[in-house]
Protein backbone atom coordinates (compact mmCIF):
# COMPACT_ATOMS: atom_id res chain seq x y z
CA UNK A 1 0.00 0.00 0.00
CA UNK A 2 1.27 3.33 -1.15
CA UNK A 3 2.16 5.83 2.14
CA UNK A 4 2.24 9.27 2.89
CA UNK A 5 5.52 10.04 1.72
CA UNK A 6 5.14 8.73 -2.18
CA UNK A 7 2.54 10.84 -2.42
CA UNK A 8 4.47 13.85 -0.51
CA UNK A 9 7.76 13.19 -2.65
CA UNK A 10 5.95 14.03 -6.55
CA UNK A 11 5.29 17.62 -5.25
CA UNK A 12 8.64 17.65 -4.06
CA UNK A 13 10.75 16.38 -6.59
CA UNK A 14 8.37 18.25 -9.09
CA UNK A 15 10.06 22.04 -7.50
CA UNK A 16 6.33 22.87 -6.15
CA UNK A 17 7.40 25.42 -3.05
CA UNK A 18 6.10 23.39 0.28
CA UNK A 19 6.04 24.16 3.70
CA UNK A 20 5.90 22.34 6.96
CA UNK A 21 2.13 23.59 7.20
CA UNK A 22 1.08 21.93 3.67
CA UNK A 23 2.64 18.90 4.96
CA UNK A 24 0.75 18.74 7.55
CA UNK A 25 -2.47 20.08 5.71
CA UNK A 26 -2.02 17.41 2.55
CA UNK A 27 -1.38 14.21 5.87
CA UNK A 28 -4.77 15.07 7.14
CA UNK A 29 -6.13 14.98 4.39
CA UNK A 30 -4.58 11.85 3.17
CA UNK A 31 -5.33 9.52 6.09
CA UNK A 32 -8.83 10.69 6.32
CA UNK A 33 -8.60 8.91 2.53
CA UNK A 34 -10.43 5.06 2.01
CA UNK A 35 -7.10 3.04 1.58
CA UNK A 36 -8.30 2.22 -1.70
CA UNK A 37 -8.28 5.88 -3.01
CA UNK A 38 -4.43 6.01 -1.78
CA UNK A 39 -2.96 4.26 -4.98
CA UNK A 40 -4.98 6.50 -7.61
CA UNK A 41 -4.57 9.35 -5.38
CA UNK A 42 -0.41 9.13 -6.72
CA UNK A 43 -1.53 8.25 -10.01
CA UNK A 44 -3.63 11.27 -10.19
CA UNK A 45 -0.84 13.51 -8.90
CA UNK A 46 1.32 12.38 -11.51
CA UNK A 47 -0.90 12.86 -14.17
CA UNK A 48 -1.75 16.54 -13.13
CA UNK A 49 2.10 17.23 -12.22
CA UNK A 50 3.53 16.03 -15.97
CA UNK A 51 0.41 17.96 -17.72
CA UNK A 52 0.94 21.23 -15.63
CA UNK A 53 2.93 24.00 -17.79
CA UNK A 54 4.80 25.19 -15.16
CA UNK A 55 5.08 24.71 -11.51
CA UNK A 56 2.60 27.98 -10.59
CA UNK A 57 0.18 25.12 -12.72
CA UNK A 58 0.47 22.12 -10.19
CA UNK A 59 -2.07 22.07 -7.24
CA UNK A 60 -0.58 21.85 -3.96
CA UNK A 61 -1.08 18.56 -2.38
CA UNK A 62 -4.10 19.08 -0.10
CA UNK A 63 -6.37 20.89 -3.21
CA UNK A 64 -5.52 17.70 -5.30
CA UNK A 65 -6.68 15.76 -2.28
CA UNK A 66 -10.00 17.36 -1.92
CA UNK A 67 -10.43 17.64 -5.29
CA UNK A 68 -10.49 13.69 -5.57
CA UNK A 69 -9.61 14.37 -9.84
CA UNK A 70 -9.18 10.81 -9.52
CA UNK A 71 -12.95 9.98 -8.98
CA UNK A 72 -14.47 11.92 -11.46
CA UNK A 73 -16.14 10.90 -14.60
CA UNK A 74 -16.98 12.59 -17.37
CA UNK A 75 -20.03 12.84 -19.54
CA UNK A 76 -18.58 14.01 -22.58
CA UNK A 77 -18.42 12.23 -25.75
CA UNK A 78 -15.22 12.23 -27.87
CA UNK A 79 -15.73 14.52 -30.65
CA UNK A 80 -16.94 13.64 -34.31
CA UNK A 81 -14.00 13.23 -36.56
CA UNK A 82 -13.52 16.05 -38.97
CA UNK A 83 -13.26 14.88 -42.61
CA UNK A 84 -10.34 17.25 -44.63
CA UNK A 85 -11.99 18.15 -47.58
CA UNK A 86 -9.44 19.47 -50.40
CA UNK A 87 -9.90 23.06 -51.81
CA UNK A 88 -9.43 24.15 -55.75
CA UNK A 89 -5.86 24.58 -55.04
CA UNK A 90 -5.03 21.49 -53.41
CA UNK A 91 -6.88 19.11 -55.85
CA UNK A 92 -4.42 19.83 -58.80
CA UNK A 93 -1.26 18.91 -56.49
CA UNK A 94 0.68 15.69 -55.48
CA UNK A 95 -0.65 14.59 -52.44
CA UNK A 96 2.78 13.64 -51.52
CA UNK A 97 4.05 17.20 -52.17
CA UNK A 98 0.85 18.93 -50.45
CA UNK A 99 2.19 16.54 -47.39
CA UNK A 100 5.62 18.67 -47.88
CA UNK A 101 4.02 21.51 -47.91
CA UNK A 102 1.47 20.89 -45.48
CA UNK A 103 4.37 20.17 -42.57
CA UNK A 104 6.50 23.27 -43.53
CA UNK A 105 3.70 24.94 -42.58
CA UNK A 106 3.53 23.45 -39.68
CA UNK A 107 6.91 23.77 -38.23
CA UNK A 108 7.10 27.39 -40.04
CA UNK A 109 4.33 27.91 -37.64
CA UNK A 110 5.64 26.41 -34.54
CA UNK A 111 9.22 28.03 -34.87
Amino acid sequence: MPDFDQYWNLFVAAGKPLNEMDRHRACTEWVSLNDSDHEPAILSARGAIKTASSVDYIPYPVNHLRGKAWRRTTYMQPPEPVEFKLGKFEQGVDPEELELFIEADRQRKTA
